[in-house]
């Protein structure tokens, strides 16, 4: 049977793994389509990381170490996707300004 620990570290790690995989889903595809997913799945699995840490003490998580440390390599790995989605969406909105400045300067003549 399943304790309310193991429960809580799977369904971390599973929002993790959908999370991580909306990242990069938006990196291949139209990234609007998966913004309202993404911002679910993160203020999701935000909740169950504070409840597992409040709700259970540091020597009840020992026994959980490899979980752990999966969720902790999850982590670093959304972060670099949403690093890469960041720059995508800052060189997405730069390219849209040169080309409202180019089509202005046709316009005006």
């Amino acid at each position: 049977m399943e304790t309310a620990l193991n429960i809580l570290l799977d369904d971390s790690i599973e929002c993790s793994e959908k999370l991580l995989d909306a990242l990069k889903k938006a990196d291949s595809q139209d990234a609007d389509d998966y913004l309202e997913d993404i911002q679910a799945l993160s203020a999701r699995r935000e909740q169950l990381l504070h409840q597992l840490f409040e709700q259970h003490s540091p020597a009840a998580l020992v026994d959980c170490s490899a979980q752990l440390v999966m969720i902790e390599q999850l982590d670093k790995d959304i972060i670099k996707a949403a690093q890469h989605q960041k720059k995508t969406f800052a060189q997405k909105v730069i390219k849209q300004r040169k080309n409202t400045k180019a089509t202005s300067a046709y316009l005006s003549k």
